[in-house]
């Protein structure tokens, strides 16, 4: 939405648009923690390539490397 023609998108709704995705983005976050709490708690077989890619996630989008 923000990279095409804006000529008819205000900052609200820019704005609107960035707070939505902010709030998915924690959902989603917060889900996978809880799966992968999950994972290290009950001794839920994950492939280990999977789990290190969540992780990495929850990292990445926690600012860590």
């Amino acid at each position: 939405m923000i990279e095409g023609d804006m000529s008819c998108i205000g900052d609200a709704e820019i704005a609107t648009e960035l707070r939505r995705l902010h709030e998915v983005n924690a959902e989603l976050l917060e889900a996978l923690k809880c799966l992968t709490d999950q994972i290290f708690d009950q001794e839920i077989m994950i492939d280990w390539d999977d789990k290190q890619k969540a992780l990495a996630a929850i990292a990445k989008a926690e600012g860590s490397k």
